[in-house]
């Protein structure tokens, strides 16, 4: 597990947000399920490299330091981004496969939920949180 305490400025965390609603929204308007891979490229690099290109390049265009916007948990970011993903990449081989239903299934999951969480409500951490509540009930009932 990565370190603790670590966060991640909320604005690059929205730039990320939008940068997959967008390219889902492109995706569906262009046809062009390619566009998928731009999102799922920097996801796969943040969660396995912890350099995610899309927060990287808006870092350049803070005007404050880092650690002087509202902070946003990184480990609870990673959850998030591994969420993302997954329907990214179901969304993505179901495109691939011809399979339109789920395709738009898992991109609409993931744009609502980044859309959602950019207005606010974090659909990743209210399922993490409930997680978390499970495993400490399931631990404390032995």
């Amino acid at each position: 597990m990565k370190e603790t305490n670590r966060s991640i400025p909320r604005p690059l965390v929205r730039a990320n947000q939008w940068f997959i609603v967008v390219s889902v929204v492109a995706t569906w308007l262009s046809g062009q399920e390619w566009l998928l891979a731009f999102p799922l490229a920097a996801g796969l690099l943040g969660l396995f490299f912890d350099f995610n290109p899309v927060m990287r390049l808006a870092k350049l265009f803070l005007k404050k330091h880092p650690s002087e916007y509202v902070p946003e948990d990184a480990e609870q970011q990673q959850f998030n981004q591994l969420i993302a993903v997954i329907c990214l990449s179901a969304g993505l081989i179901s495109y691939l496969a011809d399979w339109m239903v789920v395709a738009y299934i898992f991109t609409a999951m993931v744009a609502l939920a980044a859309f959602v969480a950019i207005l606010g409500f974090c659909i990743g951490c209210f399922i993490r949180y409930q997680w978390q509540q499970y495993r400490y009930k399931k631990a404390s009932n032995h």
